[in-house]
C-alpha cells in the first residue's frame, strides 16, 4: 500500500496513521471471510498498485488506540489469535477480549449506530470467533460489542440518540453448526472467486437506494425525501392539490422555476464510491459509475 500525504499532516503524524504492524498468516482472516471474494481478489491482484490517503485511516487509528489501551486491561484474554481449519483452510482471528465466557468485541463508531443498531457485518464477524475459540477449547456463550462513539455530541437532542458517548450492544448467538456452516459457505465462495470473478453484493456495496426528492420553485433544498414515486406525487397532492403538472426530472438537469417538481436521485454505491481500495480496477463499479451515453441526434 503506497500512502500520500495530501493533508500536509506532521511527519509523526504521517507515520502513525500509517503504521501497520499486522501480520498476515497462512489461511483467511476472519474479517476477510466475511467481506466481499471480489474485493479480496482484486486487493491481490493489484496489491502494488494499491494508494490511500493517510487521512483515511484516521478512524482506525483511534480504534487502534483503544485496542492498545485494552491490551493493558489485567484480565481475561486479550488480542490472541486463534486459528482453526474449515473447508480446507485455515481461518483465524483475533477477538479483542474473551472473559467470563463472553467475547467482547470494541469499536470506534458513529452515533448513528444507536438509532439503526449494530452493523450487519458484526454478528457473523463475532459468531465466527467463538466458532474459532471453541474449537481451540474456550467456551463462549456471549457475544456483545461495546462502541465508543467518535461523534458523539452532548448537546445533541433527538429521537434515539445515545445518552452516554459509548453504548454495548448484544449480538445474537448462532449455534456451532449454523456457523460452521456458514464460515464453510464463506471459503467455498472466497476460492470459487480465484476462478470467476463474482460481483460484489448491495450489502458488500453498502448500497443506497436513490430516493425522490420534491422540490418547490427550482430551490436546491427539498421539500421532502420519500422512498417511491408513487409517495412523492402524493405528498405533492396533498400540499398543492395539483399533481398532473409536476414533472419528473433527473438529478442535475434544470428544475422549474414555478410549482413542484420531483428529482430522482440516483442510487448511490457508498463503499465503491468513498472507501474501496481497488473501485478503479472494478468494472462492476466502473460501469455503473459511467455516465449514460447520450443517443445520437440526426
Amino acid at each position: 500500500m503506497e500512502y500520500t500525504n495530501l493533508a500536509q499532516l506532521p511527519k509523526s503524524l504521517f507515520w502513525m496513521l500509517t503504521f501497520n504492524e499486522y501480520k498476515e498468516a497462512d489461511g483467511i482472516s476472519v474479517t476477510t471471510l466475511i467481506d466481499s471474494p471480489r474485493v479480496r481478489v482484486l486487493k491481490k491482484k493489484y496489491q502494488d498498485r494499491l494508494r490511500r490517503d493517510a487521512t483515511d485511516n484516521v478512524y482506525m487509528f483511534l480504534g487502534t488506540a483503544v485496542h492498545r489501551m485494552l491490551q493493558t486491561y489485567p484480565k481475561g484474554i486479550k488480542e490472541k489469535r486463534f486459528t482453526a481449519q474449515c473447508g480446507g483452510i485455515d481461518v483465524y482471528g483475533t477477538p479483542d477480549l474473551i472473559e467470563d465466557q463472553t467475547i467482547t468485541d470494541y469499536k470506534a463508531s458513529s452515533a448513528w449506530i444507536n438509532t439503526f443498531g449494530p452493523r450487519p457485518e458484526w454478528e457473523p464477524q463475532l459468531n465466527v470467533y467463538r466458532w474459532i475459540v471453541r474449537e481451540n477449547d474456550i467456551v463462549v456463550n456471549d457475544l456483545r460489542s461495546v462502541v465508543i462513539f467518535r461523534d458523539w455530541s452532548r448537546n445533541m437532542d433527538r429521537d434515539g440518540y445515545p445518552a452516554y458517548p459509548v453504548g454495548v450492544y448484544e449480538i445474537p448467538v448462532w449455534t456451532l453448526k449454523e456457523t460452521k456452516a456458514y464460515i464453510e459457505n464463506r471459503v467455498a465462495a472466497h476460492l470459487s472467486a480465484e476462478k470467476t470473478l463474482p460481483l460484489c453484493t448491495e450489502q458488500e456495496r453498502w448500497q443506497q437506494d436513490g430516493v425522490y426528492a420534491v422540490h418547490l420553485k427550482g430551490q436546491k433544498r427539498a421539500k421532502r425525501l420519500l422512498d417511491t414515486l408513487e409517495e412523492a406525487y402524493s405528498w405533492v397532492g396533498t400540499n398543492s392539490g395539483i399533481v398532473a403538472d409536476t414533472p419528473l426530472i433527473a438529478q442535475g438537469d434544470e428544475m422549474p422555476k414555478q410549482g413542484y417538481c420531483v428529482v430522482k436521485r440516483p442510487n448511490k454505491w457508498k463503499r465503491c464510491h468513498d472507501y474501496c481500495d481497488v473501485s478503479e480496477w472494478c468494472d462492476q463499479y466502473q460501469n455503473f459509475s459511467k455516465p449514460p451515453v447520450a443517443a445520437d441526434s440526426f
